[in-house]
């Protein structure tokens, strides 16, 4: 895979308590890999979203929800997909960063590189935007349509809400096609010693 372009920014997201040493150390590893290969690294807070991102529909709905984590994961799941940019890439903080990975952002795709599993659910804990790619207004539009459609009752499936069964049957309204690695084929020696970028929590790699 040769001349391949580093995203121009890594954007992670931590909200709700203070940040665990795990995590923290987890963290320390993507941002290393972007200080390296000169890429801008943002970890988000609360504070942060709402300062840039004042307006988001979803506001008005998450500000009648007790700070839990069902909260914090509708939020992340909510921006992830608003502060990227062509040439971005988003990751979860449970990714740790072996070394740079083989993934590059001069093409016209959206790569989501996390996993099929339970009934064909689309994960987007790493979402990498091509700086060519043409859709990524209509996947925010989309995105904030649903937000506008939340009920309480709706947090029952947090897949359906704004998580993994949103994103592949909004993917595959808009015509998007992502590339998935099935965490069925995750061997601990495979993905913890070897890979690039290893989903701590799905067991999965890149």
């Amino acid at each position: 895979m040769k001349n391949l372009k580093n995203p121009s920014k890594v954007h992670q997201i931590w909200l709700g308590s203070a940040l665990p040493e795990r995590e923290r150390k987890w963290i320390s590893t993507v941002k290393q890999w972007c200080d390296n290969c000169n890429i801008q690294h943002k970890l988000w807070n609360i504070n942060d979203l709402h300062e840039q991102h004042p307006n988001e529909p979803i506001w008005e709905f998450s500000n009648t929800l007790p700070d839990n984590v069902r909260k914090w994961v509708l939020l992340c799941d909510y921006f992830r997909f608003i502060v990227i940019n062509p040439g971005d890439m988003y990751l979860d903080t449970d990714f740790l960063c072996n070394y740079a990975p083989s993934i590059g952002v001069n093409n016209g795709k959206l790569m989501s590189i996390g996993e099929y599993w339970d009934g064909n659910k689309a994960a987007s804990g790493m979402t990498c935007v091509g700086e060519n790619f043409t859709k990524l207004n209509e996947l925010k539009d989309a995105v904030r349509e649903q937000a506008k459609t939340l009920t309480i009752d709706s947090l029952n499936d947090m897949c359906a809400a704004l998580g993994p069964l949103f994103y592949r049957d909004t993917c595959d309204k808009l015509g998007i096609k992502i590339s998935i690695i099935d965490r069925r084929q995750a061997s601990h020696i495979q993905w913890k010693n070897r890979a690039a970028l290893v989903h701590q929590g799905a067991g999965s790699w890149v």
